[in-house]
């Protein structure tokens, strides 16, 4: 069984004019929730982040202050 071009330009013609788009539609309509759910993942991953890297700097500053390193109070604040 040989496919001709003929039969080929037909099932393309078919395809074009076929109004069954369920899928698609569907596909449009959950675009905008995967999109806002995956705003939402990647914003509270970035607001986790920032947290972290806060608690590390005190973490760093109150190691180095237990350690003698600075004198007083106002190195503390100079480094935070």
């Amino acid at each position: 069984m040989a496919v001709t071009s003929s039969d080929i330009f037909r099932r393309i013609s078919d395809w074009v004019r076929c109004e069954r788009g369920a899928v698609t539609v569907e596909g449009v309509l959950w675009v905008p929730l995967y999109g806002l759910f995956l705003t939402l993942i990647v914003d509270t991953s970035l607001m986790f982040n920032g947290q972290s890297q806060a608690q590390r700097v005190i973490q760093d500053v109150n190691r180095l202050a237990s350690y003698g390193y600075y004198r007083d109070e106002t190195e503390v604040e100079d480094r935070g």
